[in-house]
């Protein structure tokens, strides 16, 4: 099963709040991904946690996908994830 989501926030803290609240999300719809949720949460605030502070003009976003494949006992397969992070213009 495989999600994809991306957030906007004044500050990389909120971002990370906000990827946190999605992976909420993503879990509660896809429970195989209670598996992969906590490195997933990992990776996304290690590249947060790398990013310049934002400009007054700049908001924060995070670009999160990932998928898992799971055997017929629930073992995993294979699991992926993507993490994108950086600064776009504020609307």
């Amino acid at each position: 099963m495989s999600y994809s989501f991306s957030v906007k926030a004044q500050t990389a803290d909120d971002a990370m709040e906000k990827v946190r609240e999605e992976m909420d999300k993503v879990v509660e719809t896809q429970p195989v991904h209670s598996a992969d949720r906590q490195q997933a949460l990992n990776a996304a605030v290690s590249f947060l946690s790398i990013l310049r502070s934002p400009k007054p003009t700049e908001d924060v976003y995070a670009s999160v996908s990932g998928s898992v494949w799971s055997g017929d006992a629930g073992e995993l397969n294979s699991a992926s994830v993507n993490i994108s992070v950086g600064f776009t213009q504020k609307a």
